[in-house]
């Protein structure tokens, strides 16, 4: 990219690498930060070679290893879904349309944005409730 002085790089990044979420995960949410701020670095360092760089922020995305642990502990379940105000997980298919808007031209001025995909968890803090989710 940087020799045909053009192209999108997107980054997958967690929430976890921009708030913590205090799960005991220091290894993967050190990492997660890492690929956050790398995303700013290379966005500064490539954005004048004709190189976009940006992150999508993801929230809890549903998978088969996730549906399992909510299903051992269907708590988990309800704890995730009070942090975010859309009242569901993600799924795959959501990545979809932002991951299209940033590799086009559409987003031709945009580059080291770490953009959440979450459901509104990063905007609601953590005290915070939401219409529709009881108090516990």
């Amino acid at each position: 990219m940087l020799a045909a002085g053009k192209g999108s790089i997107i980054n997958i990044c967690s929430i976890t690498g921009i708030t913590a979420n205090g799960r005991s995960n220091l290894p993967y949410s050190t990492s997660m930060a890492a690929v956050a701020h790398m995303t700013r670095e290379l966005s500064t360092e490539w954005s004048g070679r004709g190189v976009r760089v940006n992150a999508i922020v993801c929230g809890q995305i549903s998978n088969k290893r996730l549906e399992k642990r909510m299903e051992v502990d269907p708590r988990e379940r309800k704890n995730f879904l009070r942090g975010i105000p859309m009242g569901r997980l993600g799924v795959n298919e959501d990545i979809k349309g932002l991951a299209l808007l940033l590799a086009s031209d559409a987003s031709s001025f945009i580059t080291g944005a770490l953009i959440p995909l979450d459901g509104g968890n990063l905007a609601k803090n953590a005290g915070g409730s939401h219409p529709g989710m009881p108090e516990f």
